[in-house]
């Protein structure tokens, strides 16, 4: 994978985490642009565009933990969401060593609303000429920051997501297929059907 950029190496990464979860093997796996990943599988041609549905503030937070320049828990429900003003350092340093936590289901709501909003831009820029289309489209919506594996997330992930996704307003010719891959769980949705798999249930 010499010459390939950061964000190319963590596509196709992101992109073989989907195929391993769905035990397929593709041939002509290649990084582009719009979309990110062409592949081959079961005699069709595949584009797969990749994205995170992780908030922007989510992912700063994580990277100051990962460079030293806060320490403590940095999982606190107020990191999560984006908001007009960039939290300062010692706001986010205060937050993390003194986290107030949420309910789970309305941490399964908002994070299907992360989703439906990553969904929604890219729906808005697969028709765009400038997009490459193939025998078919499909979309990875993937992240760190996904449903807990507990009771209340595994019962309530699946109705937020189902509720968001199916609000969103129908465009002609649409992805084929979209995956929603957050940790143990994999969410598919195709033809307007939600279907979700989480390991732990499973117990695989």
């Amino acid at each position: 994978m010499s010459g390939l950029t950061h964000k190319q190496k963590d596509e196709l990464r992101y992109a073989q985490r989907l195929f391993d979860r769905l035990a397929i093997e593709p041939t002509d796996v290649e990084p582009a642009d719009r979309p990110d990943i062409r592949f081959s599988f079961e005699g069709k041609r595949i584009g797969l565009e990749v994205t995170l549905g992780d908030s922007e503030e989510y992912l700063r937070v994580q990277s100051m933990k990962m460079s030293g320049e806060i320490t403590g828990v940095t999982h606190p429900v107020g990191l999560h969401d984006d908001r007009k003003e960039r939290r300062s350092k010692q706001e986010v340093q205060t937050e993390a060593l003194t986290p107030k936590w949420e309910d789970a289901s309305i941490l399964d709501k908002r994070w299907a609303e992360k989703v439906k909003g990553a969904y929604e831009t890219k729906l808005g820029k697969l028709n765009h000429p400038d997009f490459a289309r193939f025998n078919e489209d499909w979309l990875l919506i993937t992240g760190f920051e996904g449903p807990a594996n507990d009771v209340v997330s595994l019962r309530e992930s699946p109705k937020h997501l189902a509720a968001e996704l199916s609000s969103v307003h129908p465009v002609d010719n649409g992805f084929d297929r979209v995956y929603i891959h957050f940790d143990d769980y994999l969410f598919s949705y195709i033809n307007g059907e939600l279907a979700v798999s989480n390991r732990v249930e499973e117990g695989t």
